[in-house]
């Protein structure tokens, strides 16, 4: 109902601030709802707490408990836009 409320006070641009594991499918939704009202509105998408990008040392790419954890939230995603979510 986020779309309805924000089009009904008049504005025309939001800035969408989630997770980045979950930008890509909040921002799919938000867009279809966009899609549905029949009125425009904009996007900005905003992720934050992604991970640092690797530094390159070996302890990078060695199997850890924080890997373990991306992986589950990276296929719960995976799945959610599979199903449409």
């Amino acid at each position: 109902y986020s779309v309805a409320m924000l089009q009904a006070d008049g504005i025309t641009r939001v800035v969408l601030v989630t997770h980045g594991f979950h930008q890509r499918r909040a921002q799919v939704a938000f867009q279809r709802a966009i899609a549905q009202s029949g009125r425009p509105l904009d996007v900005v998408a905003a992720p934050v707490g992604l991970r640092p990008a690797p530094t390159g040392e070996v302890s990078d790419y060695l199997p850890g408990a924080q890997g373990l954890f991306d992986s589950s939230i990276a296929l719960h995603e995976w799945l959610g836009r599979l199903a449409g979510a």
